[in-house]
């Protein structure tokens, strides 16, 4: 992984062929993204994305100092039964009117997880391309393409947080709707 978003890696990317989900398509709980955990989140606002923030980074901070010790590895509390490390994320774009179908904080707070780095995986319409494009600059994440999905990446906890706090400040302190800002 780079140590920073370079958008022009992407400038090939046929936003033609991302895929798209509405209705009842993307609020049917049966698997969308081939997760069979998955849920609909769309609807999120800005409000619910600063609450999530502001407990996840208190959680990660009660962690790294030590006052959060997992009962088993990989036990560990999650936010609005969102994994701890990638929530922030996953209520930021849902917020931003994308559909997060999948995330896993790659083994952040130890334990057994499906990816190697934190990930969250979701559908886009081609009109998010640009803003999604300008949050990951300075954030330490890369945002890939594969099989009509996007999946934003990041090595630590701190990247991802990143990324949403920077979601959060461009939606501006009145945001409070979903919406594309």
């Amino acid at each position: 992984m780079k140590d920073s978003f370079v958008a022009e890696d992407l400038m090939d990317l046929a936003l033609a062929n991302l895929a798209w989900f509405d209705g009842e398509d993307a609020g049917d709980d049966s698997g969308l993204g081939c997760n069979r955990d998955y849920r609909d989140l769309r609807g999120k606002t800005w409000a619910d994305v600063r609450r999530v923030l502001e407990c996840e980074r208190r959680l990660v901070a009660d962690f790294r100092a030590g006052e959060w010790v997992p009962d088993e590895p990989g036990d560990g509390p999650e936010v609005e039964d969102l994994e701890l490390g990638v929530a922030s994320v996953v209520t930021a774009l849902s917020a931003l009117g994308c559909i997060p179908f999948t995330s896993c904080n790659g083994r952040a707070f130890g334990g057994e997880h499906d990816a190697d780095a934190l990930i969250v995986g979701f559908y886009a319409r081609p009109k998010h391309w640009r803003k999604l494009v300008d949050l990951g600059r300075g954030s330490r994440t890369e945002l890939q393409v594969w099989d009509g999905a996007l999946w934003l990446q990041a090595r630590t906890t701190e990247d991802m947080l990143r990324w949403a706090e920077r979601a959060v400040e461009r939606a501006g302190p009145s945001a409070s709707h979903p919406s594309l800002m």
